[in-house]
């Protein structure tokens, strides 16, 4: 019950920004920043999934005395999150305006 007052303002901040962007440059400005920040929530989404799968997948290896395995499995989620923002840097900017 007490997250409901947070949340409402989460979604009247996330609306906010759309709506001074398009009364202060125009509706398609307000498109443009909409779409790349879809993208962005998607990244989050994903990178917070494999998070929260990783945390006590770490922790188990840990108590297992598995630390050979949470290295290599680290450095390959870093490998994949830094591969998604880089292609999200480099292709994002033609595919808005494209």
């Amino acid at each position: 019950m007490p997250l409901i007052p947070y949340y409402l303002s989460q979604m009247i901040f996330n609306q906010s920004d759309r709506i001074m962007i398009s009364r202060m440059s125009g509706q398609t400005n307000a498109a443009l920043y909409s779409v790349a920040y879809q993208f962005a929530v998607v990244l989050v989404f994903v990178i917070n999934s494999i998070n929260s799968s990783f945390v006590p997948w770490t922790y188990r290896s840990i108590k297992d005395k598995k630390h050979n395995m949470i290295k290599k499995v680290t450095n390959i989620i870093i490998i994949f999150i830094a591969t998604m923002l880089i292609v999200l840097i480099l292709f994002g900017p033609e595919l808005l305006l494209s």
